[in-house]
């Protein structure tokens, strides 16, 4: 497996997922015009890295907004995260959010109910 490593733009998020190291990081926007073509790396990398993950994966969530399209993706994304719970590895997913964003903390509290561990929620 390799690193996927993509720069955050105004409309496309910061993505990091290093398999040595056990680390994912989604950062910034998602508000692409073609949300499938920016998260189906993401989606392929998850897919591949569940077949052979780090004893415990480290995956932190500090978006600041995404749409739908892109939350359909983030929901996938999640739900694959639980896939390596459940086969028996540590993750730790942190949720990053702004103290002024009600909102983004409100969309990690419905995606706690995806996942069968609790997701840390960070202030920042």
């Amino acid at each position: 497996m390799e690193l996927l490593e993509r720069i955050q733009s105004e409309t496309s998020p910061g993505i990091i997922m290093d398999p040595l190291k056990g680390f994912i990081k989604l950062s910034g926007r998602a508000i692409p015009n073609d949300a499938e073509s920016t998260f189906r790396p993401v989606l392929d990398w998850m897919k591949e890295y569940i077949h052979q993950p780090q004893e415990s994966t480290v995956f932190e969530c500090e978006m600041d907004y995404f749409n739908t399209s892109s939350q359909k993706y983030m929901v996938d994304i999640f739900k694959m995260s639980n896939q390596l719970f459940k086969n028996g590895k540590q993750i730790k997913i942190v949720w990053k959010y702004s103290k002024e964003d009600d909102d983004m903390k409100l969309i990690g509290e419905q995606f706690q109910n995806l996942i069968n561990f609790p997701i840390i929620f960070l202030e920042i």
